[in-house]
C-alpha cells in the first residue's frame, strides 16, 4: 500500500510568528517612510523657490538689475499700467505680495501659478486651483479688491523680502510663509517712502539685532497658540523647519539656526540699488481677514478719470438730502467677466436704516456721520466690470 506524501504548510504558531515579524518591520519602516515623504516635499518646495529666484532674476535683467520693490516711481507706475491700463497711477503695489508675482517676466518664467503653492502647504491648494483655472493672466490673478485683479493671498506659500537686491548676493529673497518676526516699518525705497501694503496682515520685519531670538522663528504645525497656528503654520512643516532662497540662488531646507544665519548675513550686505539695510517682508497668510479690510476706496476727485467708463444704474433718491456731501466712491465686488455685474462677496452692502430716502451702510465715520448710498454705477474696463457705490455722509 502506497503512503501519501505529507503536505507541508505553516502551522498556526508559525503563521503568527510571520505576522508578528511583518508588523514589527512595518512599525520600524513606516516612520522612516513618513520622514522620507516630508523630506521629498521639502525638496519640492525648495525647487519652487529656485524657480521663484529664476523668475525674479529675469525680471531684474529686464529692469536694469532692479527687483520690483527697487524700481523707480516711474518704472513702477509703468509696470502696473502694463497690467491695469494707462489710467492707473502710482507705484504702490511694489510692496504687496498679492501683486508681485503678476509682472509678465515673472509669470512667464514660472509658467504656472502652482509653483507658488508649496507641497508642504496644502491649505493653499484649493485657492491656487482657483488661480490656475480662472486667473486673468494665464492662470495668475483671480482675487479682486474693488479696483484691481490680483493674486489671492491664500494661494501663496512664499514671503518676499523687500530688502533683497541681486547686487547683494547674500540677501534673503524668498522664504516659506511660516515665519514669524517683528513689526514692519517705513523704508525709503527708490520709488519713495513706503511700508509693506496692508502691514497689519502682510507686513513684517526680520531685524538683524534680533537674529536667533524667539521673536524670529519658523512656526511649526504643532504650534500651541491657535492664532499663530492659523496665521503662520504650514501643515507639512514642524517646529524650526522652513525653506528659503538667497539672491544668489542658493536654496536652504533650514531650521531656526539657519534662519538666524541668513538674517545676519542679510544685515551685513551693502551696495546695490539702495543705501542702508531694509529688513521688511511682505508675507502671505491664512489669517481670516474681513474682506472689507482689503477693499479699495476711490476719492471723488479721481472720478473724472473714470467718467468715460461709468454707466449710471440709477439713484437711490433724488440727490443728497439733509446737507450731506458726497465725499467718496467705494468699489466693492470680485472679478467677473465682461458684461456681468460684480457684487460684494456677501451680496449688497449691509443696509440697516434709511435717512431721507437713502439706505444707510452700517457704520459711522469719526465725526458720527452716517454713510448713505447716493448712486450706483457700472464701471467696465480691462475686461471686467464691477458696481461702484457713491457714498455720502449725513450728520
Amino acid at each position: 500500500m502506497l503512503k501519501r506524501p505529507k503536505k507541508s504548510g505553516f502551522t498556526l504558531v508559525e503563521l503568527l510568528v510571520v505576522v508578528a515579524i511583518i508588523g514589527l518591520l512595518a512599525g520600524l519602516l513606516l516612520p522612516s517612510l513618513a520622514k522620507a515623504k516630508v523630506r521629498a516635499n521639502r525638496m519640492k518646495c525648495g525647487n519652487n523657490l529656485k524657480q521663484v529666484h529664476m523668475a525674479f532674476t529675469l525680471f531684474a535683467n529686464d529692469y536694469d538689475g532692479r527687483l520690483p520693490w527697487l524700481l523707480t516711481h516711474r518704472q513702477g507706475e509703468q509696470l502696473w499700467q502694463s497690467l491695469y491700463g494707462t489710467r492707473h497711477t502710482g507705484a504702490h503695489h511694489l510692496w504687496d505680495v498679492q501683486f508681485l508675482f503678476l509682472p509678465s517676466p515673472i509669470r512667464e518664467e514660472l509658467g504656472t501659478a502652482r509653483l507658488l503653492a508649496s507641497p508642504v502647504d496644502p491649505e493653499t491648494h484649493p485657492w491656487i486651483d482657483q488661480e490656475t483655472q480662472h486667473g486673468k493672466w494665464d492662470g495668475f490673478g483671480h482675487a479682486f479688491d474693488g479696483v484691481h485683479v490680483h493674486m489671492d493671498y491664500r494661494s501663496l506659500s512664499y514671503a518676499l523680502h523687500l530688502g533683497s537686491d541681486m547686487q547683494r548676493p547674500s540677501t534673503l529673497l524668498a522664504v516659506t510663509r511660516n515665519i514669524a518676526g517683528e513689526a514692519c516699518y517705513e523704508f525709503d525705497y527708490p520709488a519713495g517712502p513706503a511700508v509693506p501694503s496692508y502691514k497689519d496682515y502682510f507686513g513684517m520685519a526680520l531685524h538683524t539685532a534680533s537674529a536667533g531670538q524667539a521673536s524670529q522663528a519658523f512656526i511649526g504645525n504643532h504650534e500651541p497658540d491657535p492664532v499663530r497656528l492659523q496665521n503662520y503654520a504650514m501643515a507639512g512643516l514642524g517646529a524650526s523647519q522652513g525653506q528659503f532662497v538667497r539672491a544668489d540662488g542658493s536654496v536652504k531646507l533650514g531650521n531656526n539656526a539657519d534662519l538666524a544665519s541668513v538674517v545676519h548675513a542679510h544685515g551685513m550686505a551693502t551696495g546695490g540699488m539702495f543705501k542702508g539695510i531694509n529688513e521688511n517682508l511682505t508675507r502671505p497668510t491664512q489669517e481670516i481677514i474681513p474682506s472689507n479690510k482689503l477693499w479699495i476706496k476711490l476719492l471723488l476727485h479721481q472720478r473724472g478719470a473714470l467718467e468715460p467708463n461709468l454707466h449710471q444704474l440709477g439713484p437711490f433718491g433724488n440727490g443728497i438730502v439733509g446737507g450731506a456731501q458726497p465725499v467718496a466712491v467705494a468699489a466693492v465686488g470680485k472679478h467677473v467677466q465682461l458684461g456681468m455685474y460684480a457684487r460684494a462677496p456677501h451680496g449688497q452692502p449691509h443696509l440697516n436704516a434709511a435717512v431721507g430716502g437713502h439706505p444707510v451702510i452700517a457704520g459711522m465715520d469719526e465725526n458720527g456721520g452716517r454713510r448713505v448710498l447716493v448712486h450706483r454705477y457700472l464701471w467696465c474696463e480691462s475686461g471686467f466690470c464691477f458696481i461702484i457705490y457713491e457714498i455720502g455722509w449725513v450728520y
